[in-house]
């Protein structure tokens, strides 16, 4: 599928479309798109087990996020906890 629509914007030439063209082409071309190329899956399922003492991970992985991404002010030798997740 990701091919095929690929392929299709590819062929159109367009210089630095934007999301709406790029868009209003996919429906077009999806008006062509052959019925017999999808396969169907069986349906997939997916176990989470949890290891215990999973929060060693999480807490500071999570914490490192809100250090990279959010304009919160954080003492560098206070944050040392999160130096193997900063990076």
């Amino acid at each position: 599928v990701t091919s095929y629509f690929h392929t299709r914007i590819s062929e159109s030439n367009l210089k630095s479309p934007s999301a709406e063209e790029i868009s209003e082409l996919i429906e077009t071309v999806a008006r062509t798109w052959p019925p017999g190329r999808l396969k169907e899956f069986p349906d997939l399922k997916f176990q989470y087990e949890e290891e215990s003492e999973s929060q060693e991970f999480f807490c500071p992985y999570v914490w490192a996020l809100i250090y990279r991404h959010t304009w919160i002010y954080w003492d560098e030798e206070k944050a040392r906890i999160l130096h193997d997740y900063i990076t």
